[in-house]
């Protein structure tokens, strides 16, 4: 085969796949984004309902400041349960590439075999 001929195949493909890695990654920013703004309303819901409960304890004859203290007290050390919780399971979890790293192995095998 011609070397100008391949390398222009290597090329267009090159440009197809960048084309498509912009697109996608386009699309993925703008995902990301609408997650986000969900999260964020979900945060402001939760601060919501975090108040309402300070308010209804306060209505039960609470002072506002105990109230405000025993929600904030309680969202605490719930936050701190699942932030805790998470941290351990990210720790046990492997992110190493195993079936690439055997990949890469196995090609480096083949090319060696095949003299290059």
């Amino acid at each position: 085969m011609n070397r100008s001929i391949n390398y222009d195949r290597e090329n267009s493909a090159g440009d197809f796949l960048s084309d498509a890695m912009l697109y996608g990654g386009r699309k993925a920013g703008a995902q990301i984004g609408i997650a986000a703004a969900g999260g964020a309303l979900v945060h402001a819901g939760v601060l919501v309902l975090l108040a309402m409960l300070v308010m209804a304890l306060i209505g039960l004859g609470l002072a506002a400041w105990l109230a405000a203290l025993l929600v904030g007290v309680a969202a605490i050390a719930i936050g701190y349960l699942l932030v805790n919780r998470g941290l351990s399971a990210l720790r046990s979890t492997s992110i190493t590439p195993h079936q690439t790293i055997e990949t890469l192995k196995e090609e480096a095998r083949w090319t060696t075999r095949q003299g290059a």
